[in-house]
Parts: C-alpha cells; structure tokens; sequence
C-alpha cells in the first residue's frame, strides 16, 4: 500500500511540475538561472521515481511505453524541424533548444525508462538506466559533441552552454567543456555500482508463486539471516558459544617450499585457540609434481588430525577445494590456501560474528599483499559479480571463508581454477545467505610462486564471471533450475 501512495504522489507532483515547466517558466533558454535548474531536475528525479516505482509490471502494460513515444516523435521532432527550417527567428530565440532539451531528450529518457519497468524490470535497475541519461544529458557531453561531429570551420572559442553556465557561473571554453564532462565520470561510475537494486526491492512486486527455477517448489524455510538449516540443526551461533568443531580445507600445488611451515603454523594456532574444541586439517594434494605429497605425507604421520587426499593428476584449485570440503567432517568449515597468505588466526577476528549468529562470514582484504595486476582484476570482477547479485560485499573474491560444514558439502562446484572462492560467494547469495564480511589480515607469499599467469588468469577470470552473470540471469528469468541440494 505505501509503495501505491508513493507512485501515485510522485506521479501527480511530477506531471504538475511538468506542466508548470513548460507553462510558467520562460523558454528562452532551456536554463535560465540556479532556481529554474533545480527546479527542472526536481521534476525530471519525480518523473524518473515515478517509474521506477510503477507497480504494475508486465508484458500487457508495455503499451504505455508507446504513448509517450507517439508524443514526442509526433509533435518534438516535426516542431524543432520546422524551427531549424522555417521559423530561424524562434531558433534563435531559444525555442529549438528548449523542445530539444526539455521535451525530446527527456521523453527518450523517460520512454526507455518506462519500457524497461513495464516489461518487469526492478526499481533499482531502472533508476541507474534513466539517471545515468540525466547524467549525460547534464554533463556538457552533447555541447562538447556538437563541435566535434558537425562540420564546422572552428571549433568556438566559448560555449554558452545554459546548464554548464548555471554551475560555472560563466560560458566556458571547449577544454573547459570538456574537463566539466569528464568531471562527471565518476558519479557515472558510482551510480553503476550502487545496489540500488537491493535498496529499493520494497517496490519490486513480489509474485505469490515460487520464485523461478524453483521447479514449482516452495523455497526452503530460512531462519534468521537467511540461510536454509537441516532438519533438526542448531542455529551457528548458538554452538559457537562455547567453542567450535572445526575443519580446516586447503588445496595444494607445488608448495614443497612452504607447505610444512604453513601446516605447523596452523597446528600451532588450532592446538592454543580457546575457541576451538575439536579440529582437523584436510589438505588435496592436486596432483603436485614436486615433494609436497612427501612433506604432507610424513606430517599426517605425526599429525593425527592432518587427513591429506590426493588428485593423480592436476584438477585446478577449484576441483581440490571441492574434494577436501568432501572429506570434512566437522560442524564448522574454514576454507583458505595453503601458500601462507592467510594467517588462521584471522579466526578470531570472525568469533564475535559467529557466535552473534552469522551462517557465513568471509575475511576482507583490506590491505591486499598481491600484485597491482591481480588486485586489479579481482576488483574489477568483485565490481561485476556485486552488480549481478545486487550486493555490495568488499571483497567478493576472497577464499577464506568459515560457514556450516553441511552447508558446505552440500555445494556442487563446478569451477576448477581459482574463481572457485567467486562461486562460493554466488551459491550462497543465490540460497539465500547474506554473508558477513569481516577485515582479515593478508600476507605476501611466505614461498613459491602462484600458479595464477597473468592473460590466461585474466582471461579465465572473465569468462567465468561472464558465465556466473549469465547463470545468475537464468536462474531469475526462470529458465535454469537452482541445484536439487540448494532447494532442499
């Protein structure tokens, strides 16, 4: 009901400021001073508020979208023709500008807005599409255009750019023009990555039936934080209180260098922490070609909790990660690597979000001791996967995670390579679960070197963030299934 009332008076306010914009305020210049600006742009955010928030979604209401289109190709284009023609007195009294300006470019704003929310997408999304056109339209990038695609003799000296002028406070030269334009790349830039799709999902409808790729099924009861628990399993938090059972999974691949360093470090951390009852350490051995089965083969000798499996041949860390999850056996699972990177004892900074209640915490790096190359592409496709899943998690990418154990093993994983801590992240958003994030120390390498080359790990990092966007896509639009074991 509020969400009605909030259309309905944006509406309202809208069109009645539309109608004394076009009616009151003189039309010399599509902008004539600081107050006809504000005003202009109050009305353009109502209009754009009052479609997003639009309730009624789909295919039978996308006629609307034609209405304003029908409008403003019937009557904006053949009166600012007729202006550049015929009436040069009109032109140059500002009336081509002002059709063009506030009737033409904002019903094509508009009428793509308004297409995308009939045809069912969210607020949020449609928010991004028509305010990135304000930006542009606003920006000086279509002043700075002109001079660049029309065949002038010269470019001119100063543009009286009506909007730039309002801000500036004076015409500016066509450097300046373009420096204004630039200058708004990174509102651009922010409003892309902004999960408004989250923030506003109050006035997305919410379908009475089981959400798509969900077979038909009801989706499964959440408790709270919204992770689906087993039949007749404890809530984390409430066994965290006085101690975790604990499984530490690792893969390995050609760290014969540093592997019994890092093993004894984390013995040495398990064996001290008050916080840890009961533990085990489950490292895959991915088919390494040097000593580390040897080096981890003589420590599980001495080690009893140390169980070590083994790949014949190289998998990728992904498919390790995945056989070592299937080979724990404690309530809890920390996933990590074992190059060193990731001290265990960032455990204890994610105690208080376990024992609060957390189903899922993942460490940020903050600091990150990787290369600017590496940091860059995770980064970038982190920015990706958040916008895919409407989140706004830090750190998307990072491997070292602690969630249930039957949570856990109950994954299907299908990425071989590194991008598997990236489709963790995914399986878990898509059952439901909010991650906690909690800032983790980040080390450099204690040795080695990785495994990760640098086009083809930024190629496979692409691709398979293309794939999970795709994947993620199919799911909503209901023509792929979630997983049999993410529904039950």
């Amino acid at each position: 009901m509020l969400r009605n009332w909030f259309w309905l008076a944006c509406g309202l306010i809208g069109l009645g400021g539309t109608a004394a914009t076009w009616l009151l305020l003189p039309r010399e210049r599509e902008v004539s001073g600081p107050l006809e600006f504000i005003i202009k742009i109050v009305v353009y955010l109502l209009l754009i508020a009052t479609i997003a928030t639009f309730p009624r979604c789909g295919g039978r209401w996308t006629w609307l979208s034609v209405m304003p289109f029908v409008a403003f190709t019937g009557y904006v284009i053949p009166r600012i023709s007729y202006y550049y023609y015929f009436d040069r007195e009109q032109l140059h009294a500002g009336e081509f500008y002002t059709h063009l300006y506030l009737l033409l470019y904002p019903g094509i704003v508009l009428t793509t807005a308004l297409a995308l929310r009939v045809g069912g997408a969210a607020a949020g999304r449609v928010v991004k599409v028509a305010v990135m056109g304000v930006l542009i339209v606003f920006s000086g990038f279509l002043d700075v255009m002109w001079q660049l695609v029309n065949p002038l003799d010269h470019i001119a000296e100063t543009l009286d750019a009506p909007h730039i002028v309002v801000i500036v406070g004076r015409p500016v030269s066509f450097t300046e023009a373009i420096w204004f334009t630039v200058a708004h790349v990174p509102l651009a830039v922010l409003l892309a990555c902004l999960p408004l799709q989250r923030w506003m999902q109050i006035f997305d409808d919410q379908p009475d039936e089981a959400p798509p790729g969900a077979g038909g099924t009801q989706p499964p009861a959440v408790q709270p934080g919204g992770c689906p628990l087993a039949e007749n399993q404890h809530e984390p938090g409430t066994a965290a209180d006085g101690g975790v059972n604990l499984s530490v999974v690792a893969p390995a691949y050609n760290e014969e260098a540093g592997i019994g360093q890092v093993v004894d470090e984390w013995v040495g951390y398990l064996d001290t922490s008050n916080w840890v009852r009961d533990w085990e350490i489950v490292v895959c051995n991915d088919g390494s070609s040097d000593d580390t089965h040897r080096i981890l083969a003589e420590k599980a000798r001495t080690i009893p909790q140390l169980h070590v499996v083994e790949h014949a041949q190289n998998l990728g860390a992904g498919a390790a990660i995945a056989t070592a999850i299937a080979a724990s056996t404690k309530d809890w699972v920390v996933l990590t690597d074992s190059d060193g990177q990731f001290p265990l004892s960032n455990l204890e900074r994610f105690r208080p979000a376990v024992v609060a209640g957390a189903h899922a915490v993942s460490g940020c790096r903050v600091n990150k001791r990787d290369s600017f190359v590496r940091r860059l592409g995770s980064r970038m496709s982190g920015a990706v996967c958040n916008m895919t899943h409407s989140t706004s998690y830090r750190d998307f990418n990072s491997i070292f995670k602690m969630m249930p154990g039957e949570m856990a093993r109950s994954m299907t994983l299908e990425s071989c390579g590194l991008s598997c801590s990236t489709e963790i992240m995914s399986n878990l958003i898509l059952r439901g679960v909010s991650w906690t994030e909690v800032e983790i120390e980040h080390r450099p390498r204690a040795s080695g070197r990785s495994s990760w080359g640098l086009w083809k790990g930024a190629r496979d990092r692409y691709l398979f963030v293309r794939y999970l966007a795709t994947r993620v896509r199919l799911i909503h639009l209901g023509l792929l299934r979630l997983p049999v074991e993410v529904m039950a």
